[in-house]
């Protein structure tokens, strides 16, 4: 998954051109020191003595799907389901058995952390491992594969660096995007005590599914016909600026970019910072918080991650947040992906 991503809006198809940040991440829940930082990931494991079908199982009993070699045969796929639509890609007819694939992730759906765009990868990187597929792929195809189940098959609108940032799955990246969301992914080498101390200081708060589609088809709408994108001339300069701090090791400055983008995304639509971040970031910035960033588009739910001046800061407000914050929230700690 992928956090504090600078100049979000900017890789859609309206926008044209933009320059995009991201950090990719693994997670846990905050201070379960005893339990491993993961991504999303996808087990496979072939069935003995059932009919011919692929099964998939998810930590979320709704985003369970099933699918018969009879549905393969017939390409009958759920295009509404992001996991069915992965597979509609891939020609299944060569493979024999029953096969049950295990899902999981550290976040819930709807984090707004690139969650449904790491699934879509690991369904094609695990699907590419079976018997009778066994395909190979480079991260840039794998990263298309994705961008197209969202897109293409599913018909939805989706944005490029979710899908870089899951198959390239390496710390922090920038990106260029041209016309026709055409996207280059250039690799941020960070030393390693940078990452360290980031580590330390990053936290991020998941705050209810997120459901805003209301909001941002009213924002698309007005983007699409913004053919000048002033609008969007807010986040220019944003991506650039963060890379710089974050190779300088300068966490002032990439706190005070995350807080300019999230002021950004409020211009774009008021509701696309929520009630609920907004309590959040309230409480944080009573607790040394020096960076915030609404993860995603923003909107209603979703996820906004945090920067403290220091981990006792951190701690600090979590505690404090136990208390006085909504008892549904969940807070993540990170280690960088790299």
């Amino acid at each position: 998954m992928r956090i504090i991503d600078i100049a979000g809006w900017t890789d859609t198809w309206f926008a044209k051109l933009g320059e995009l940040f991201n950090i990719a991440v693994l997670s846990r829940k905050w201070g379960a020191v005893n339990k491993p930082y993961r991504g999303v990931e996808i087990i496979a494991r072939r069935v003995q003595k059932c009919p011919d079908k692929i099964v998939v199982k998810a930590a979320d009993i709704d985003y369970d799907t099933l699918l018969t070699h009879c549905d393969i045969r017939k390409e009958d796929y759920d295009t509404t389901n992001l996991l069915q639509a992965v597979m509609s890609l891939f020609n299944l007819k060569n493979l024999k058995g029953c096969w049950e694939l295990t899902l999981s992730s550290p976040f819930q759906p709807g984090a707004s952390v690139g969650t449904s765009a790491a699934v879509a990868v690991a369904m094609i990187e695990i699907l590419c491992q079976l018997p009778g597929i066994e395909k190979k792929y480079s991260n840039a195809e794998v990263t298309w594969l994705a961008f197209i189940a969202e897109t293409k098959v599913m018909g939805g609108q989706s944005g490029t660096q979710d899908q870089f940032a899951a198959a390239y799955s390496c710390g922090a990246n920038f990106y260029k995007v041209r016309d026709k969301q055409k996207t280059t992914v250039f690799p941020i080498k960070v030393a390693r005590w940078i990452w360290t101390m980031l580590e330390r200081r990053l936290m991020t708060v998941f705050v209810g599914q997120h459901n805003s589609s209301e909001t941002h088809e009213m924002v698309i709408k007005e983007l699409e016909n913004d053919t000048e994108n002033a609008r969007l001339k807010g986040f220019i300069g944003l991506a650039k600026r963060a890379r710089k701090a974050l190779r300088k090791g300068d966490l002032v400055e990439l706190g005070s970019v995350m807080i300019e983008n999230t002021n950004v995304q409020k211009t774009l639509h008021p509701d696309l910072v929520g009630q609920h971040h907004q309590s959040v970031i309230d409480l944080a910035l009573q607790h040394g918080c020096i960076g915030y960033k609404v993860n995603g588009a923003g909107g209603k739910g979703g996820s906004v991650t945090l920067l403290f001046r220091s981990r006792r800061a951190a701690c600090t407000f979590y505690e404090h947040a136990l208390e006085s914050l909504p008892a549904d929230f969940i807070y993540f700690e990170h280690k960088i992906a790299a």
